[in-house]
């Protein structure tokens, strides 16, 4: 008999977008047309790259997306539906699952219908104010993590709640790594919050802990038209972590987000390679290259084609 033991991966999430979803790429009004998005991501050898293709609807959603290695091989899928309205419904993940294989001696990754991470979205006034977390594989199916969002009179988000209902055991990873830095039993649920405050072109993130203490802050200047131009994040004694600036063309669209860390011991949270990203766009405003910058030298293309 075999004893499976399931363990939660306990990941820090840094957030960049505030309010609503993250960006989810060019808006339905520009997809309309289109029936495929075909994105090859390289560094250096443009003949190895790795392959993401989105497939569009006629209404300009995007409905799925899969993701390759550098060698053809699938290794994701992820599939989207939609309300009537447009907004996001529901986001199916499927990853590979690794699994002892005797024949070749090594661990496989395999994609299985049943084994999968979902997010469920609901709206009132077309604003977020839930998401809730699946995680399903090998039948089971579990609820235990949820967002719930508040807002004031004005439509602008001002508290976030984040509830982890999952007890057992815990594994924590180092920032960035797959390096275990601790392990222990979760025995009760756990709550976190994040609240907002708002000035003329100024937003004042708190995250509070588990224990309810704020343990940093983030600074989010805006520009004129209420995109973010700098985020400053920053201790709970207001001392500087990292900093990142963003750049916008005549259009709005992001062209550039550079980003410096201040303070490395401070970190503690799973951090993207790139300190420079740039993105071009085409005479439709869409994005067709993203190039990813480290130390002043590229370190990652992304070549994007419609059709």
């Amino acid at each position: 008999m075999k004893l499976f033991t399931t363990i939660i991966i306990v990941i820090s999430i840094h957030f960049h977008a505030h309010g609503q979803l993250a960006d989810r790429g060019p808006k339905r009004e520009l997809l309309k047309g289109y029936k495929k998005i075909t994105s090859r991501t390289y560094s250096g050898n443009k003949d190895s790259a790795s392959v993401s293709v989105s497939l569009v609807n006629e209404l300009g959603y995007i409905i799925r997306s899969e993701h390759y290695d550098k060698s053809g091989g699938l290794v994701s899928w992820i599939k989207h539906e939609y309300y009537a309205d447009g907004l996001i419904k529901y986001e199916e993940d499927h990853g590979q699952v690794f699994q002892y294989d005797e024949q070749v001696k090594d661990l496989v990754g395999k994609i299985r219908d049943d084994t999968y991470n979902a997010k469920m979205f609901e709206y009132k006034d077309k604003l977020l104010t839930k998401e809730v977390w699946v995680q399903a594989g090998e039948g089971y199916k579990n609820y235990n993590y949820s967002i719930t969002y508040e807002y004031d009179k004005s439509k602008r988000l001002i508290k976030e709640v984040y509830t982890n209902k999952y007890t057992g055991p815990v594994v924590t990873f180092k920032p960035s790594t797959a390096i275990a830095d601790s392990s222990f039993n979760k025995d009760e649920v756990t709550q976190w919050i994040r609240t907002s405050s708002y000035k003329s072109d100024t937003v004042i993130i708190a995250n509070y802990n588990d224990n309810n203490s704020v343990e940093s802050y983030s600074i989010i200047k805006l520009s004129s038209t209420k995109k973010p131009v700098s985020i400053l994040s920053v201790d709970n004694l207001k001392k500087p972590i990292e900093v990142s600036s963003m750049t916008y063309d005549k259009n709005d669209n992001l062209i550039r987000e550079t980003n410096r860390i201040i303070d490395t011991g401070k970190i503690n949270y799973d951090k993207m390679a790139g300190d420079d990203i740039r993105i071009v766009y085409n005479e439709k405003k869409l994005p067709i290259m993203r190039l990813v910058r480290e130390n002043g030298k590229v370190i990652s293309t992304t070549e994007i084609k419609y059709e």
